[in-house]
């Protein structure tokens, strides 16, 4: 993850905590000092917070199911997880460190953290010049979800998620995360239009909440 990448992070995880302050809710974020905390605390209840740029063309909500791995045997994995995969019994990380060595798994496994909080851009965005304030371009919907229905969603369907070639493994360079010069992620990618169908998500057009706020 760049130092950019960090940047826009934080800079909307800012613009999500005044978000729910319009709302009189108590928000503030809790990973300033402690970068792989939860991100935000919110009415006293922690939530992770992520965002996606050109939604428009992937349609999808990626959650991160696995945030490091040896990627020693990697030349092998999509194709003992997706052989395996009749061996699946309703845990994920049971049956993954049964291929792979994990090092650490992603925030949806923190029971920690109550709920996540995504922003999702159709176009691609920036930081530049304020143009990610709500004023200037506010995030074209926000959905919010409880981590356990969307764990419990993802534990149901990971059989099909891994048929249908939505388990999805990243390879990163460098050692700011304290796992390696080279490891590996994983993610896996949900359609919204099938979380919305099943209640896991409750998806909100940001715009009709900020013109009523008179915040844009």
């Amino acid at each position: 993850m760049s130092d950019f990448y960090d940047d826009i992070t934080a800079y909307l995880e800012e613009n999500a905590v005044k978000l729910m302050q319009s709302f009189s809710l108590d928000a503030k974020r809790n990973n300033i000092i402690n970068k792989t905390a939860p991100d935000l605390e919110i009415n006293g209840k922690l939530f992770d917070f992520q965002w996606s740029s050109n939604f428009k063309k992937y349609g999808d909500l990626r959650i991160d199911i696995i945030s490091a791995y040896s990627v020693a045997e990697r030349q092998k994995l999509y194709s003992d997880i997706k052989q395996n995969i009749d061996n699946y019994s309703d845990d994920i990380i049971k049956y993954l460190k049964s291929i792979m060595t994990i090092q650490k798994k992603g925030k949806i496994f923190d029971k920690s953290i109550y709920g996540l909080i995504y922003f999702f851009y159709n176009e691609k965005i920036n930081i530049h010049d304020g143009s990610l304030s709500f004023q200037n371009n506010p995030p074209d919907f926000i959905v919010c979800t409880k981590r356990k229905d969307l764990l419990k969603y993802i534990n149901k369907n990971f059989t099909e998620i891994i048929r249908s070639n939505l388990f999805k493994l990243n390879y990163k360079i460098g050692n700011r995360t304290g796992f390696g010069d080279f490891h590996g992620s994983a993610f896996v990618c949900i359609k919204l239009d099938d979380l919305e169908k099943h209640n896991i998500i409750s998806k909100f057009e940001c715009k009709k909440f900020l013109e009523r706020l008179s915040i844009v």
